[in-house]
């Protein structure tokens, strides 16, 4: 028996396990908020290339078990060893602990070990992990509901032993007497750990083709029903909400009252899609909920129109809004060669295609789309731009190197990281305002997005406003910048107003950049004022 890990480093890794870990990700991005289910083959993919293959060394690691005692891979070599993953929120995990408690029964020349990493599917009931005590907490919750009599060890807050092996939410690995993978899967199947552990034990080669298969018999529970448990209502809608179809419908039709009642409350609502072309033919979605004068809203970059999932039910009675996805996300088309022009020409289309007269809202990026359109545009009775428009010619936002920076964590497929480093250095998202965001079901959606993220951050660096064009609206106008905005990056906001003739500059008390998710009932105070004056 090693040492107890000193207090407040019961997860903490050993120096040579952090170096094989791989790099990019931290705890931040690691302990996501909100399971997406778009995201499996990419998480898939991961595990393939990063996990320890067969034949290959597994890596070493230092963790702590419940009782704060270190455990060291390389002290158990010399007998087989299982190593399963999991959390208390994965309904995989809990579906195979019948199996492999009574696997490590029948199995007493193998040491049988748990490692707990982040929540699979956080919500309310179990939130994703800040710190090293609330993973321990959950842990410790796993062991005791589960009645776990297999040795739980716990990772690090950052999940370094988690990635070295790969990543995944369920896999498994069976490592021989030599310290060396004998198999492993994505999915943990108990049937194939017991053949594995038999073909060791009796000197059989082992002729295991490595699965990422998840389901290969019924569950003994219905889908959905353990989200709800042990994640809560937040994790089954996120599941739900980025599912593919098939699943989604097997939900609907749960033979769970439960799940059923809860899909019906987040499919209730009265939102309907529509789509226009632009001018290059590329169809644009529009997202229709309400009733009243239309609304066009236009999201900002890293985004679709599911960012103004908190604004829309407070301003549906009033008006009938579009929320558009932009093009190159969401259900929008996207063409092979991009220009800020043709994002101008899809709100153009939008506001020309909808009754009239239409009050267009922008965000951030999206504001300089549609300050752009509504010089160009028929039917505009009103303009609100929230931090975003025109700048002046020539001057440099984002710096070329940090753009390049977000396409090497892209091309690395570390998505969640680049939204998140763009957030945090170049969109004026503080901390605590980006774990509100993160903490939302349309984060998702952001990562989607991810891509579109440079070729926005180099328009925006070449545009320049023409002020003769920019003269020409005469629509009243509404510009809106948090109190709690870098003052540097308001005041360049606010000095725009001069170029408009009737352009009135507003301050939301308390707020940053992002106030559609982070302080809803105030900006829907403000359009309320404004649009309705």
């Amino acid at each position: 028996m090693r040492q107890r890990a000193p207090p407040g480093q019961t997860g903490a890794m050993t120096m040579e396990q952090t170096q094989v870990a791989p790099s990019g990700e931290g705890a931040d991005t690691y302990n996501y908020l909100s399971f997406d289910y778009r995201l499996e083959a990419a998480e898939l993919e991961r595990w393939r290339l990063d996990g320890p293959a067969a034949g290959q060394l597994a890596p070493e690691f230092e963790l702590a078990d419940l009782d704060g005692n270190l455990v060291r891979l390389s002290d158990l070599r010399g007998r087989p060893i299982v190593l399963e993953f999991g959390s208390y929120t994965c309904p995989i995990f809990s579906d195979r602990v019948s199996a492999m408690e009574q696997l490590a029964g029948e199995h007493p020349e193998a040491i049988f070990l748990v490692i707990y990493v982040r929540e699979a599917h956080p919500g309310e009931n179990q939130p994703a992990h800040r710190s090293l005590l609330e993973k321990r907490s959950g842990a410790h919750k796993l062991a005791m509901e589960e009645a776990l009599t297999r040795r739980v060890l716990v990772d690090s807050l950052d999940g370094a032993t988690h990635r070295a092996y790969g990543g995944a939410w369920n896999p498994v690995y069976v490592i021989g007497p030599d310290g060396r993978v004998a198999m492993r899967q994505a999915w943990n199947h108990p049937a194939d750990v017991a053949a594995a552990l038999n073909a060791l034990q009796s000197g059989a080669g082992l002729h295991f083709a490595e699965s990422t298969d998840m389901l290969r018999e019924p569950s003994r529970r219905p889908l959905g029903q353990r989200l709800i448990e042990r994640g809560g209502l937040k994790a089954l809608e996120d599941f739900y909400r980025t599912a593919p179809a098939a699943l989604q419908d097997t939900l609907r039709n749960s033979p769970s009252t439960e799940v059923r009642a809860a899909i019906g409350r987040f499919t209730a609502d009265t939102t309907e899609r529509l789509s226009v072309l632009s001018r290059d033919r590329t169809p644009i979605a529009l997202w229709q909920t309400g009733t009243g004068p239309s609304l066009l809203v236009v999201h900002g970059t890293c985004a679709d129109h599911s960012a103004w999932e908190r604004m829309v039910p407070l301003l549906a009675d009033r008006f009938t809004i579009y929320t558009m996805d932009r093009r190159g996300r969401g259900a929008s088309g996207d063409a092979p060669e991009y220009a800020l022009e043709r994002e101008v020409e899809d709100v153009v289309a939008a506001v020309e295609a909808l009754p009239g007269p239409v009050y267009l809202y922008g965000h951030s990026f999206g504001a300089t789309c549609a300050v752009e359109a509504a010089a160009r545009a028929n039917n505009l009775g009103r303009l609100v731009l929230y931090e975003g428009g025109p700048k002046p010619r020539g001057v440099v936002l984002i710096p070329d190197e940090f753009i390049v920076r977000l396409e090497k964590f892209i091309g690395a497929g570390e998505r969640e990281q680049a939204v998140t480093t763009f957030m945090l250095n170049a969109a004026g998202v503080a901390r605590e305002e980006l774990y509100v965001l993160r903490s939302s079901p349309s984060w998702s959606a952001r990562v989607a997005a991810a891509h579109t993220i440079p070729r926005e951050l180099r328009a925006l660096n070449d545009y320049g406003p023409d002020a003769d064009r920019l003269a020409e609206i005469h629509a009243p106008m509404l510009l809106l910048a948090g109190e709690q905005t870098d003052p540097r990056r308001r005041d360049l906001f606010e000095q725009s107003a001069s170029l408009f003739n009737d352009a009135r500059i507003a301050v939301l008390p308390g707020q940053r950049h992002a106030a559609h998710q982070t302080g809803p009932e105030t900006l829907a105070a403000a359009l309320r004022e404004f649009l309705c004056d």
